[in-house]
């Protein structure tokens, strides 16, 4: 209708009759029909731990009527501080899930196949006790989730009872580069003293993404961009990450080629003698030095496919104020070891800003040898009647899917204590969900970025659906009537409420003390050095890149997380691949264009992204999209890169290999 004269005084004069009307009448007419909110019977704040990650952090929820509703960091924790990551955020999307699992589920056909049953927890319970009977190797071995927590704790005691070994899958991209430390200084236990560092060089880690507690990382960047002391960043990887983008500087190198850059970086330390007096002292310099002296600046940084002025003006500026922390995850040994030795060159070992001594009352008490071993340990010693999986999944978190198709195959019986049906649990013999930790006992150990144990703990806040009990539970009254059981204890509620009762009593945590600066026995890594693979200019490597939203592989599942995607290019739902615009005209990739990346017979599909921080000499990828399993939000959505990469011993992927593309 259009707008006139008469029109409008027609409007007015309905809009004039409805004011003339009786009040009553008017107030019956007007007033909502929408029927009014329930009344709540209850309505409370409870305090429990996340369990999406290893940090630790300690949530803050809302309980309405029985049932958590919202969540927040609580303010006060020495991990969160009240602050929350994408993963947190997602937790109670993770509860709520249409897929949790909430009953066993017992094999019915060959290992690999999807052919379970639903069984009550009874049934499970006897299944599993008359494995651990059967007498087909000893008694139990356990691979626990990177969790530091009291779940893992008494899953090791049991195994140790049992006979058998307690091993760790960890997920290198969060952790510091531990065989470095431990072949530099002898030991595991060392930290990067990062908010007292003046200048952080990183080589390949997206830290502000990955660092063990992300939260705190983040507020660990603020304190180094504040104040009368502001250190400098520097990124040297093959991508512009988070952290990259939030750096003074990114020196871009090949995928792959962190190393050499690194290995340049000490060549101009050496021939300009810009190293600290000390570091000539230390054991292995001499043999360090001549591998270094097999290639001169110009050929480390060929190799780093960086120009040698950058890496050159690099080393000066390391080398001209302190501390110096130089930084690398835990990727392939040669590499942590090229980093490290920086740091001894640098003088920054057992030096405030630098790289410290954790003490002992850090440590882990679920401490476990890596899962690098278990292949070996297995075929050396036998299988354990029983191998048990807790909360991890290597058939997808891992590179090396051969070795544990090969392991999980031989296994007389294997558990997998998961909470949906994902890649790993194909092999298992029996699934047992893990309550969620709003349903269960929780007591977790974690270390500040200042190298203070911190020991958090929560009790159930919400009731358990249906007849859910404890897995562990379900364990340990099988392994009490084993030989060697009698001293484990009846539930993993009463071991968290006996090792945590100072934290449940109080505010739900403690916090020790930060470790004194004390001197590191150090030497040079000289034995994990190998000669990095010579990557040149041309060829199209892969760079496998792993957002926060999908870290430690898991994220896919969750609604929220695969939303996030990548924000700077719009992509989400989906795997894309980074691609220089340059690269990408060369080749004839249009930006949104499907195209499909192939090496060795393995392939998977992404979208084309044109993203100028990437290399012209590289694509990519994101981890943690292209499940086979994990929920109907999480299955068949994308590609997975580690079926294209490979891996080294430690778990960690590699990076750089070369792939090809092309439009689909």
């Amino acid at each position: 209708m259009d707008i006139t004269r008469r029109n409008l005084f027609k409007f007015g004069g309905v809009l004039g009759a409805s004011w003339a009307l009786p009040g009553a009448l008017a107030a019956e007419i007007l007033k909502p029909k929408a029927k009014a909110l329930p009344a709540l019977s209850s309505d409370r704040r409870a305090q429990a731990l996340c369990g999406l990650c290893p940090a630790g952090c300690l949530l803050s929820l809302r309980i309405v009527d029985g049932k958590a509703v919202g969540v927040r960091g609580a303010v006060g924790h020495p991990v969160c501080e009240g602050g929350l990551c994408p993963k947190g955020s997602a937790v109670l999307q993770e509860l709520y899930h249409p897929d949790r699992l909430q009953a066993p589920l017992h094999r019915g056909g060959p290992k690999g196949s999807v052919d379970f049953k639903e069984v009550s927890w009874d049934e499970a319970g006897q299944v599993l006790a008359q494995a651990l009977a059967s007498g087909r190797g000893h008694g139990m071995d356990a691979v626990l989730s990177p969790a530091n927590d009291e779940r893992s704790s008494v899953l090791a005691q049991v195994s140790r009872a049992m006979g058998g070994r307690a091993w760790r899958q960890d997920w290198p991209a969060s952790q510091p580069p531990l065989e470095a430390f431990a072949s530099a200084h002898g030991t595991r236990g060392a930290f990067y003293d990062l908010a007292r560092a003046a200048c952080v060089v990183s080589f390949g880690w997206d830290w502000l993404q990955s660092w063990p507690s992300p939260v705190e990382a983040q507020r660990a960047f603020a304190a180094l961009r504040t104040g009368p002391r502001r250190a400098q960043l520097i990124q040297v990887e093959a991508r512009l990450s988070v952290t990259g983008a939030k750096s003074d500087e990114w020196i871009s190198v090949l995928p792959g080629g962190e190393e050499a850059a690194a290995l340049a970086v000490a060549r101009v330390l050496l021939d300009e003698k810009l190293y600290d007096a000390k570091a000539a002292q230390a054991s292995g310099f001499a043999a360090f030095k001549a591998f270094v002296g097999r290639h001169s600046r110009e050929e480390w940084a060929a190799q780093a496919g960086t120009p040698v002025a950058d890496l050159t003006a690099l080393a000066r500026r390391m080398a001209a104020g302190g501390p110096t922390l130089a930084l690398s995850c835990r990727r392939e040994p040669s590499l942590q070891a090229a980093v490290h030795s920086l740091n001894i060159l640098l003088g920054s070992i057992g030096r405030p800003g630098g790289v410290l001594a954790l003490d002992a009352q850090a440590s882990s008490p679920a401490s476990a040898p890596d899962v690098e071993g278990l292949h070996a340990a297995m075929d050396g010693k036998g299988a354990a009647a029983v191998l048990w999986l807790d909360r991890v999944n290597p058939m997808f978190q891992s590179p090396l899917r051969e070795s544990w198709a090969k392991t999980l195959a031989a296994a007389p019986f294997v558990v997998c204590s998961s909470s949906f049906r994902d890649e790993t649990s194909r092999y298992a013999d029996l699934l047992l969900p893990p309550l969620h930790a709003f349903e269960s006992w929780q007591g977790v150990n974690s270390v500040l970025l200042d190298g203070s144990p911190v020991s958090s703990a929560s009790a159930p806040i919400i009731k358990a659906g249906g007849a859910a009990v404890e897995a562990v539970d379900l364990l340990l009254a099988a392994a009490r009537r084993r030989p060697g059981g009698a001293g484990l204890p009846d539930t993993l509620a009463d071991s968290v409420k006996s090792r945590f009762a100072r934290e449940l009593a109080g505010v739900g945590h403690l916090k020790g003390r930060a470790p004194s600066v004390r001197a590191l026995p150090t030497s040079f890594p000289v034995a994990l050095l190998a000669a990095p693979v010579a990557k040149t200019g041309g060829a199209l490597r892969l760079h496998i890149q792993f957002p926060l939203s999908l870290s430690y592989g898991e994220g896919a599942q969750f609604p929220y997380l695969g939303g996030l995607g990548a924000a700077h290019l719009g992509a989400q739902w989906g795997t894309w691949a980074e691609i220089h615009p340059e690269t990408a005209a060369r080749l004839g990739i249009d930006d949104g264009a499907q195209v499909e990346l192939f090496r060795a017979g393995a392939s998977i599909k992404a979208v084309a992204r044109h993203y100028e921080g990437i290399g012209r000499d590289a694509v990519s990828v994101p981890f943690g999209l292209g499940r086979t399993g994990a929920g109907r939000f999480a299955q068949a959505v994308g590609g997975d890169p580690g079926r294209l990469s490979g891996g080294w011993s430690n778990g960690s992927f590699r990076q750089g290999v070369e792939v090809g593309i092309r439009v689909l």
